[in-house]
């Protein structure tokens, strides 16, 4: 946000501040002040009379001119189109220094020339803050400019312009008002009230009516005024609007754009003799091309809050008029516009429709509750000394309120010892104190708390950490005072689940198995498996269809792993990976092995162990051996659950203590893969099982006796029955 240093000098007193001095303290206190820019700028400047001007004998396109500078006559050779003697301009005199250039005495063509005639473009000035006429040519001033006394300040472009970043969490610095109880409170300067109007609904009974169709619109508030003057705002006005990167265009326009930049609350002014039916409705269901304040189409699409009137559009909520509305130059009655919607939907608008204006900045961020009372006393205070407006031409207040809330100021407390114990500083309760006095936070006292009352313009004060950074801000980082940090000594260790995950990685790795890891986001169709955790979790704002879902299984991506190295003819390979999966509300670790080919080979000998059902089976009672959970707790059942990944008449649920914790298998040939086995299960469940203390049990002094027994057994008979 810019602000002009002699328009804030308005609300506060800092004339005896430098412009550096006042950067810094904003910028110590988290308001960085990004730059700081000159308005125009040029030595040598004075402001003169032209008292004759002809055109130049060797020249289509140049003027001699004759220009009083107060001490004396000069003449300069001008190539301006639009130079007239009478004219009272601006000149850059010999030996001025400009911003591109320096001024030299010279012969044009064969004339004597001394100094130029400059336009605001020669002196610095932003072309958008220019009218057509002064970039046709040089800068025309007023005939009340004193010939000799210095242009710039005339102008009031002997301005300083902070560029200040706005931070999230400080909406109300989209208001130079708020800009000014900052300063006051940092400096300790004396805030210069703004005169307002005080009765602000009160008038003449009204007619006119609003409504809305759309949760949208939280509040409107429409104000017929009549009997006003369009004419050029006052030097200050427009010298404001210049300091902050508006461009002044008449009073009535200039007290909208100059109410909403000192109290942050966008308004608008509607000519009231465009109103066919006097009645505003705001709508989200209307669509088509409208034409825009500066003459641009805009494509309306429903679900764009839209602000109408007879079933046509007069203006875009949060964002801008509409052309058909305008304020015409003849215009002499108008209804005045404050409202209040919902943030989400004028950002939803402002980005399909490619526009960012100051209004929709506004919108999109929290707001003052009272700033449409402050706004509204302001504007008929303006129009009252600047646009001849009268009580008797003054209607009364129509209002639409989606909820009627009575708002009321936010009380939060603080303790001295949660500052100084957060802070690391000895602060007493005078410092404390007056720090909130000076932020308008009416401070009291209450049984060794000190309680503030907000003031509607602080969004940002919610707790009692909100009011010591508060505190640090004002008095300032440097009352930190350097220690040394206390760094009791602690014993590292792993967590439980620490331990039990490394036993798992080491047990595998050395059975010769890869770690992999694979991708936590995977597509929709990745989600949908037995297997699954739940119902998936989907992301804002993937990156493609392809990373739209928080994974639910390790499955998917183990078989993509697999189906990548087996198209590479890495034929005998085992894969393992640990990792979390995501449902909505819960997560859980699990545990996947993939392999297919050999599980390992001796070539001297030409033996091999293949990667199959049982292969899989031991490696997993590796890992129970590992964490001490016994075989005999284990047990494997038919797989009912998933007979699409897996082989039906090969695969097996495992169960824990007569719980399902995992599937086990090979692969359903239907997924064409070679002979390749799948295995799944819940590592949390295995981590917060009971397990069996590690025992110590001696070496047999004699050679053991084995026994290998034969039984006939029916085939209905499973092996877990059996043994």
């Amino acid at each position: 946000m810019k602000i002009s240093r002699k328009w804030l000098n308005q609300l506060v007193q800092i004339e005896d501040i430098s412009t550096t001095e006042l950067a810094n303290g904003l910028t110590s206190a988290g308001l960085e002040v990004e730059g700081i820019e000159q308005l125009a700028s040029g030595t040598g400047l004075v402001i003169g009379e032209v008292l004759t001007c002809v055109e130049h004998p060797d020249s289509d396109h140049l003027h001699i001119t004759t220009v009083n500078i107060g001490d004396r006559v000069e003449q300069i050779v001008c190539g301006a189109p639009n130079v007239a003697a009478g004219q009272k301009v601006i000149v850059a005199t010999v030996g001025a220094v400009l911003p591109s250039l320096e001024i030299k005495a010279a012969t044009v063509r064969g004339i004597e020339s001394n100094g130029m005639i400059c336009s605001l473009k020669e002196l610095g000035v932003d072309e958008k803050l220019q009218s057509e006429q002064d970039l046709e040519g040089i800068k025309v001033l007023n005939n009340d400019a004193v010939v000799g006394t210095d242009p710039l300040s005339y102008l009031g472009l002997d301005d300083e312009i902070l560029d200040i970043k706005q931070t999230p969490n400080r909406s109300d610095f989209n208001a130079i008002q708020s800009i000014a109880y900052e300063v006051s409170a940092l400096f300790e300067r004396p805030l210069i009230t703004q005169p307002i109007v005080a009765d602000l609904h009160s008038g003449k009974a009204s007619n006119f009516k609003v409504g809305s169709k759309t949760s949208n619109c939280h509040f409107f508030l429409a104000k017929e005024v009549t009997g006003l003057e369009i004419k050029e705002s006052p030097l200050w006005i427009q010298q404001a609007l210049i300091g902050s990167g508006m461009h002044p265009i008449n009073n009535l326009v200039d007290i909208s754009n100059l109410v909403m930049l000192e109290t942050g609350q966008p308004n608008h002014f509607y000519d009231y003799n465009f109103f066919e039916k006097k009645e505003i409705l705001v709508v989200d269901d209307y669509s088509g091309t409208e034409i825009g304040l500066d003459g641009e189409q805009v494509e309306l699409i429903q679900g764009d809050t839209i602000i109408s009137s007879n079933g046509k559009a007069i203006g875009i909520a949060g964002i801008k008029g509409l052309g058909n509305s305008m304020i015409q130059e003849d215009t002499s009655s108008i209804v005045i516009e404050i409202a209040s919607f919902d943030p989400i939907a004028i950002r939803n608008t402002s980005k399909h429709l490619g526009l960012v204006t100051e209004a929709s900045l506004r919108f999109i961020k929290p707001m003052d509750p009272l700033s449409s009372d402050k706004a509204l006393a302001r504007i008929l205070y303006l129009l009252k000394e600047y646009a001849g407006l009268k009580d008797e031409n003054i209607y009364e207040s129509v209002v639409y309120q989606e909820n009627k809330v009575d708002y009321k100021q936010p009380k939060v407390s603080v303790r001295l010892e949660d500052i100084n114990g957060l802070l690391g500083t000895n602060f007493n309760t005078e410092e404390v104190m007056d720090v909130f006095e000076r932020l308008a936070f009416n401070p009291v006292i209450k049984n060794e708390e000190i309680v503030c009352t907000i003031p509607s313009f602080r969004q940002d004060i919610f707790i009692k950490e909100d009011l010591i950074e508060e505190v640090i801000r004002v008095i300032g980082f440097d009352r930190i005072e350097s220690t040394l940090p206390l760094m009791p000594l602690t014993m590292g260790q792993l967590t439980p689940e620490q331990s039990y995950t490394r036993e798992v990685e080491q047990t595998l790795s050395s059975l010769g198995l890869n770690q992999v890891v694979t991708y936590t986001l995977v597509s929709k169709k990745h989600t949908d498996n037995p297997m699954s955790l739940g119902k998936p979790v989907e992301i804002l704002s993937p990156l493609s269809e392809a990373r739209q879902y928080i994974r639910t299984n390790l499955s998917a991506s183990l078989l993509d792993v697999l189906n990548y190295n087996l198209a590479r003819k890495n034929n005998n390979a085992g894969y393992y990976e640990l990792s979390q999966v995501y449902a909505q509300s819960k997560n859980e670790l699990r545990l996947g092995i993939i392999g297919s080919g050999n599980l390992s080979e001796t070539l001297w000998k030409n033996q091999a162990i293949a990667f199959d059902y049982y292969s899989a089976k031991g490696l997993f009672e590796k890992v129970l051996n590992g964490l001490g959970i016994s075989l005999n707790r284990v047990k494997y059942v038919e797989n009912t659950v998933d007979t699409l990944t897996y082989h039906p008449y090969q695969s097996a649920l495992i169960k824990l203590d007569n719980q399902v914790i995992g599937l086990m298998g090979v692969i359903h040939p239907s997924l064409k893969l070679k002979q390749a086995i799948l295995l799944e299960v819940n590592l949390s469940k295995l981590f917060e099982v009971k397990k069996a203390k590690t025992k110590f049990k001696a070496l047999q002094k004699y050679p053991q006796v084995t026994r290998d027994l034969a039984v006939i057994v029916e085939n209905g008979v499973q092996v877990s029955q059996l043994i």
